[in-house]
């Protein structure tokens, strides 16, 4: 799984004179290319969307807008499933819960997790989430239907092996360490704010 949003290519450009720079986009850099390619040629990999509702607010109105991040088509079209990265929080910005899917404009993403348990033991996504949920079932009204609490394996940097991307690009790691196993590919550097309660 890649827990990184794939949303544009990663070379640079001006939009030529005459096209609407709201709908023109940089040409695929080689690295894009051989990443569509190499992900094709796995089969197997879970791509991260993003969907959520953004509150707006103008001079005399306030609403909200649904908006969502995918990959590059080339990159949807090379992955095997998509999976949300939405992770919800409680009102004291701790969290407790995950999602089983995600809504936007009427479709459902089933989440990162979902899709990969999905994927990597050949059952329907959506009747993991069932099962799940009727697994995890509560009645607490702070935990909506379609929530689960989770189950904290470990400590922040104990629960899972961790390794870093310059391990895998020179080779210097086991192979029997990731070998038929769930692999997710993210940053973790603590600039990036992606820790949380």
């Amino acid at each position: 799984g890649s827990d990184v949003l794939l949303c544009g290519p990663s070379s640079d450009g001006e939009c030529p004179s005459g096209e609407d720079p709201f709908f023109w986009r940089p040409p695929l850099s080689a690295d894009d290319e051989e990443l569509a390619t190499a992900l094709a040629d796995a089969g197997n990999v879970v791509l991260a969307v993003e969907a959520a509702v953004e509150p707006i607010a103008g001079e005399e109105e306030t609403g909200e807008m649904a908006v969502a991040s995918f990959p590059l088509a080339e990159f949807e079209t090379a992955a095997a499933a998509l999976g949300a990265v939405n992770l919800p929080f409680d009102f004291d910005g701790t969290a407790r819960r995950y999602l089983t899917s995600v809504t936007h404009q009427d479709a459902h993403w089933p989440t990162m997790a979902m899709r990969l348990v999905a994927l990597s033991t050949d059952v329907d996504p959506q009747a993991l989430a069932r099962d799940g949920l009727q697994a995890a079932a509560s009645d607490h009204p702070a935990l909506p239907a379609e929530d689960f609490l989770i189950h904290y394996r470990a400590p922040v940097g104990c629960g899972f092996t961790r390794m870093t991307y310059h391990r895998v690009l020179s080779g210097d790691f086991e192979p029997a360490l990731v070998r038929g196993k769930i692999v997710l590919v993210g940053a973790s550097a603590r600039s990036l704010q992606d820790l949380h309660r």
